[in-house]
């Protein structure tokens, strides 16, 4: 019977090991920092196999200067300044490059540089005609201008109306100009656009 209990707990004392070192190897249990003491712990640790952590130099990296010091404090602010002077004159440039037209200014009828193809134009169209109006102006905010306008001009006036609807007031209008500034050729009978 004493036999029986002793490889009883022979064999649960190694399966308590067993699970501790897949513990530890898991990450669970430190047993890499473990290894870095100099305690019986550490000793175990680095029996089982575990290596301690690289220990961190104190010495200050060459090149880096000490952030504290007065200098390296003005340059870093000479830095900063020229990179806020970049910043600023990037931003000016694309503020100029999307600043919306004057309100009453006539902007100039947008025409397409290549010609769609007319079927999959009115296959698209008639694909976002089934859309929700609200979805269907996500994405015409991410196309260009004359995308938008060749694919307005396939669709019903219902669905185009619902779709202006969801835009922003400035967006709807320069569409609205650019749709009334369409080649007569390029309209209907029903009102709704067919580009050749």
């Amino acid at each position: 019977m004493k036999i029986k209990l002793i490889a009883a707990l022979a064999i649960l004392t190694i399966m308590a090991i067993g699970a501790c070192f897949g513990l530890a190897k898991l990450g669970v249990i430190p047993a890499r920092k473990w290894a870095g003491q100099k305690s019986a712990l550490g000793l175990g640790a680095r029996l089982a196999g575990f290596k301690p952590f690289p220990k961190k130099s104190a010495a200050p990296t060459p090149g880096v200067p000490s952030p504290l010091t007065p200098v390296s404090l003005q340059d870093q602010k000479n830095a900063l300044d020229q990179e806020r002077q970049q910043f600023n004159q990037e931003r000016a440039a694309w503020e100029a490059a999307h600043k919306p037209p004057p309100p009453g200014s006539a902007a100039p009828p947008v025409v397409p540089a290549v010609a769609p193809n007319p079927q999959q134009l009115a296959r698209l169209a008639d694909i976002y005609s089934k859309m929700d109006a609200s979805v269907v102006n996500k994405i015409l905010s991410k196309l260009p201008e004359p995308e938008v306008i060749a694919l307005l001009s396939q669709m019903e006036s219902g669905k185009v109306a619902s779709i202006l609807a969801e835009m922003s007031p400035v967006r709807a209008a320069q569409l609205t100009q650019s749709l009334t500034n369409l080649p007569a050729a390029a309209q209907n009978s029903d009102g709704t656009g067919s580009l050749p």
